[in-house]
């Protein structure tokens, strides 16, 4: 199964290597980088963020409590970048935000209480930047976001309260904003969110409740953008989304509840967004940018709580597809934009909650696969983009929580690994990627949470694909050099639905030689793994040759013997090789008086042979004399020596019997 032979769709192929000079990637499948803490224990990896071709991660080495640690992919690469708080309880790093180059966090080194802090992924470039509560209190800095070059971020020095600040990685330029609520109660700002050049936030500032704020970085540029419910009430703004230089959330103006908002920055340009059919008192929920749409969750009377969407308008704002049917609750959750489609978890109702996706239109918004057939569904979970394809967890009811991927088909949403065969699972959490390396949090059962690692190309896809050959060919061989011979294609498949790409070492429809000559046939998948199957075509000489025998012959003999005869060459000629003729007799042979059967054979050099024959008729010597009985001069002669020599054997007998001594006998 685990042979290494990439993603992503294969064509089917005759003839040379379509792939040839190209080096297959390398397969690896999920498998643990580094075993951190040794033991059932696990160092518990998590906050993932990558850092200038690094991902950056918190873990706990069973010895110096959760520290910083980073990875370039590799087992030697992965190392813990500082002990900032030396002993077992550690610094518990956390909210890690990348700003160009350098990572910002919050840690407690134990001197300075939890306080910002960054890293250039060196021990000596791992630095608190500013103990804004001299001490050991802390600042407990949060919402940490990049804008620009700038880090921003929450926390109350103990003197303001938590209020808006920004840094530049140093001492001192870390600044507060701005103080919205002078004192130690704070704004408490919250949900920061960037448009642009803009942040956007909710804040208190004492008078006109938690409502919308922006600001550029400077105090002066830090503003109310809208009262959006009027007086010391709270619109309560939540979930901030950027779209198109849009901001869009969801806030309660006091009067119809809380409903979608769009804001462009100024107070004329942020105004409720009313769906014309359903009216202004039903809040959604989940807002999630894609493309130009705004996807979100929303309950209404009629169909409860399903996918709408929306471009900003009264009449853009509409039921994207009512998945349960009637006034039962799909309710669409971990919406997620990848490409131009989203994707969502929902239940319609008969398969349980799977794994959906649409691009805005109710024919475009189907159940991608129904992963544990069934009503209690597969309960998908922690959805990641990753590159072309949407990792996320799942249990099919026979694995257990593992890792699977979706490039939004039936065919391409599978299992990526089992790494606890069984229904227990692996519980596996995707913490960030580098390149075109994955990296994720889970336990193979051996080992406690570890850090595990796969690179796009495969996703773990080890298992080459099938390949039938087809049966043994056998053909005729037209001329010395073989024959030209088709064959029937291999039959390749893949389980990622995609047919591999196949290639043969000679190509269907080529001169074969005489012989069986080997064909192997190579099928190689999206994920680079090949599987071979090879056949034989055996081109066979099994045609005699043609012949055709001289005519019969008719000669006189020469002797008492008969006469010695030689005859013409037959002719013979065969398609492939060369051709042996033998005659019995052999010509030159004598043959007697009377008719004799010569037999041919042509032999080929497969041994395939032809046979035909043909007479010899000697006829015995014309008369000369006029004897009258056919004897010419001294045939008298002869002939009395010819009898003499025939009666020997008859007189030696009978005077043998005459002797006195057979008489006595």
């Amino acid at each position: 199964m685990n042979r290494c032979l990439l993603l992503l769709s294969g064509l089917l192929s005759v003839g040379a290597p379509a792939m040839a000079g190209i080096p297959a990637p390398e397969c690896r499948p999920v498998s643990t980088l580094k075993d951190i803490a040794p033991g059932a224990e696990g160092s518990d990896p998590a906050s993932g963020v990558t850092v200038g071709g690094a991902l950056f991660f918190a873990a706990d080495d069973g010895a110096g409590g959760a520290e910083l640690w980073k990875t370039d992919g590799t087992a030697a690469g992965t190392l813990r970048v500082k002990d900032i708080r030396p002993g077992p309880e550690g610094a518990s790093p956390a909210q890690l935000t990348a700003v160009g180059d350098t990572l910002f966090f919050i840690a407690d080194n134990g001197a300075n209480g939890l306080e910002l802090w960054k890293s250039d992924g060196t021990e000596a470039g791992t630095t608190l930047v500013k103990d804004l509560v001299p001490g050991g209190g802390s600042s407990l800095p949060t919402s940490l976001i990049a804008l620009g070059s700038r880090l921003y971020f929450v926390a109350d020095d103990g003197v303001t309260g938590f209020e808006l600040w920004t840094s530049d990685g140093t001492a001192g330029g870390t600044t507060l904003v701005t103080d919205l609520v002078p004192g130690s109660i704070g704004a408490q700002p919250s949900l920061l969110t960037a448009v642009g050049n803009t942040l956007y936030f909710a804040a208190d500032d004492g008078a006109s409740g938690m409502e919308l704020w922006k600001s550029d970085g400077t105090a002066g540029g830090t503003t109310l953008v809208k009262d959006i419910r009027p007086g010391a009430g709270s619109s309560s703004p939540a979930e901030l989304t950027a779209l198109g230089g849009v901001l869009y959330l969801v806030a309660n103006d006091g009067n119809q509840g809380a409903g979608l908002w769009r804001s462009n920055g100024t107070a004329a340009g942020t105004t409720r967004v009313v769906p014309s059919a359903v009216g202004p008192h039903y809040s959604p929920e989940l807002l999630k940018a894609v493309g130009d749409t705004l996807f979100f969750s929303m309950s209404d009377p009629v169909h409860g709580q399903e996918l709408w969407k929306s471009d900003g308008t009264s009449e853009g704002t509409t039921l994207v597809r009512d998945l349960l049917a009637g006034e039962g609750n799909g309710q669409p959750a971990q919406l997620t934009a990848l490409g131009s489609w989203l994707y969502f978890v929902a239940n319609d109702g008969t398969h349980g909650r799977e794994l959906w996706r649409s691009d805005g239109t109710v024919a475009g918004t189907t159940l991608v696969k129904d992963i544990r057939a069934g009503a209690s569904g597969s309960g998908v979970a922690t959805l990641t983009p990753v590159g072309p394809v949407l990792l996320f967890s799942a249990d099919d009811g026979a694995s257990g929580v593992e890792l699977w991927k979706s490039d939004g088909t039936d065919t391409g949403t599978r299992l990526v690994v089992d790494l606890v065969s069984g229904p227990t699972g692996s519980q596996i959490q995707v913490l960030g990627m580098v390149g075109d390396q994955v990296y994720f949090r889970a336990s193979d059962g051996r080992q406690g949470d570890e850090l595990f690692t796969a690179f796009t190309a495969s996703f773990g896809d080890c298992t080459p694909p099938g390949l039938v050959c087809s049966s043994d060919v056998t053909a005729e061989a037209a001329a010395a050099t073989g024959a030209a011979v088709s064959y029937t294609p291999a039959q390749g498949s893949d389980d990622s639905g995609a047919p591999p790409q196949l290639s043969y070492s000679q190509v269907s429809g080529e001169r074969f030689p005489l012989g069986d000559t080997p064909v192997v046939v190579t099928a190689r998948d999206a994920a680079g793994n090949t599987e071979t199957c090879s056949f034989l075509v055996k081109v066979r000489d099994t045609t005699p040759p043609e012949l055709t025998c001289p005519p019969s012959q008719e000669v006189a003999a020469s002797s008492a013997r008969g006469a010695e005869v030689q005859y013409p060459a037959a002719q013979s000629t065969d398609a492939v090789s060369t051709v042996a003729l033998a005659y019995s007799p052999p010509s030159g042979s004598t043959f007697p008086v009377g008719q004799t059967s010569v037999e041919l054979t042509a032999t080929d050099v497969a041994g395939n042979s032809s046979r035909c024959s043909f007479q010899v008729k000697v006829v015995p010597q014309a008369s000369e004399g006029g004897s009258g009985c056919g004897c010419h001069s001294g045939g008298a002669a002869e002939a009395a020596g010819w009898l003499l020599l025939a009666m020997a054997p008859l007189l030696l007998r009978r005077r043998r019997e005459a002797s006195p001594s057979a008489r006595q006998g």
